[in-house]
């Protein structure tokens, strides 16, 4: 068992620098290039940004798309990680650990399904804002470095959304099979594509919200972070 503080310490830091870095245009963006992006994401293009974050051994990946329904039904899909092994790319096994709260300890296995090639475990915290339709995740253990990130759904005009899907990785000593994709930023384009087909599956018109992913869940409070009870 890990221990409790540094955990939590890990978590919040994490976080901290999720919310300040995430789903940001460059600074000098102007209006022009503003309507441009917009303009691109209206007639279905994918926008990929992918740069090393400097001083560090990070990279940064952020894919922009839009998806042909509601951002409630968008919401069902992204939150839907028991059955990210039946749609999103290069996953092949995928659960919920436990949750709390608006908290979910989330598993996933990578690799190329048929490929005789290392597969990689990673575990992840996803903490959700559903007001807000974003979620958040910090690495926690498994096969690589490091890796935290984001979903961001955003209104987009009449029953579309925009999802930004943002993913800061360190994957030293891991670039091969799936994480070679990953590495390069291929394989986000591919993920907002799982998320447009998955759309459309009839199950989402009757499957009820996790209550992690649910907009009256809060996210616990610091006396109340006691994750590593649950490992």
């Amino acid at each position: 068992m890990r221990p409790r503080v540094s955990f939590i310490a890990l978590l919040l830091a994490c976080l901290a620098v999720t919310a300040c870095s995430t789903h940001r245009l460059p600074k000098d963006m102007s209006e022009a290039k503003l309507k441009e992006i917009r303009e691109k994401l209206a007639t279905g293009d994918t926008l990929l940004s992918f740069a090393p974050v400097e001083g560090t051994d990070l990279k940064h990946a952020q894919v922009f798309g839009v998806v042909d329904a509601p951002i409630d039904r968008v919401w069902k899909v992204v939150t839907d990680y028991d059955n990210y092994d039946d749609f999103m790319t290069l996953v092949e096994e995928s659960r919920v650990k436990w949750t709390r709260g608006n908290v979910a300890k989330f598993e996933m296995i990578f690799g190329l399904t048929g490929v005789p090639q290392p597969r990689y475990n990673i575990t992840v915290a996803m903490v959700h804002y559903p007001e807000k339709y974003r979620i958040e995740w910090v690495y926690i253990e498994g096969d690589i470095v490091d890796t935290f990130g984001s979903w961001t759904l955003k209104p987009f005009g009449e029953n579309r959304t925009e999802v930004i899907y943002s993913m800061f990785m360190d994957l030293s000593g891991t670039l091969v099979g799936p994480f070679a994709q990953l590495g390069s930023g291929m394989a986000l384009p591919a993920a907002i594509d799982a998320v447009r087909d998955q759309v459309e599956e009839e199950r989402y018109d009757t499957l009820e919200l996790p209550e992690y992913a649910r907009p009256e869940k809060r996210a616990p409070s610091l006396i109340d972070r006691e994750f590593a009870a649950f490992d």
